[in-house]
């Protein structure tokens, strides 16, 4: 019986130190919190006018006083949510959400809110 309880003893410590062994170290708190708050993040946001729409293919928003921004739809690394019933020459809010550096999604909203420049009313003026 001596021998028993031991040996259920031993096995029972060395499977416990086994477990606590294996667990990944506790995440540092400022990295858990810098994680959070990107995932909350509303993302880089910018106001423009559809400048061209091919359908399924590409999208291009003039922003103003800035470098038009261009989508492709086709991309299969990005993914591009649209608004209903835009047309070329819609103000629209432009959402970007990336991850590590680089764009993972687009969201493209028709924009009627005022206190904003939305680019060039003509898309075709040069």
């Amino acid at each position: 019986m001596k021998h028993v309880f031991s040996f259920l003893t031993t096995s029972l410590v060395l499977t416990c130190a086994t477990m606590l062994a294996g667990q990944a170290p506790p995440a540092d708190k400022a990295e858990t919190r810098a994680r959070t708050e990107a995932k909350n993040a509303e993302g880089d946001v910018s106001y423009g006018r559809i400048k061209e729409l091919t359908a399924a293919s590409k999208v291009v928003i003039d922003i103003d006083d800035a470098p038009d921004k261009s989508f492709d739809l086709k991309d299969k690394d990005l993914t591009v949510k649209l608004g209903k019933d835009l047309k070329v020459g819609d103000p629209v809010k432009v959402t970007e959400h990336s991850a590590l550096g680089k764009t993972k999604s687009v969201t493209i909203m028709k924009h009627a809110g005022g206190g904003v420049t939305h680019g060039d009313k003509d898309p075709h003026k040069k």
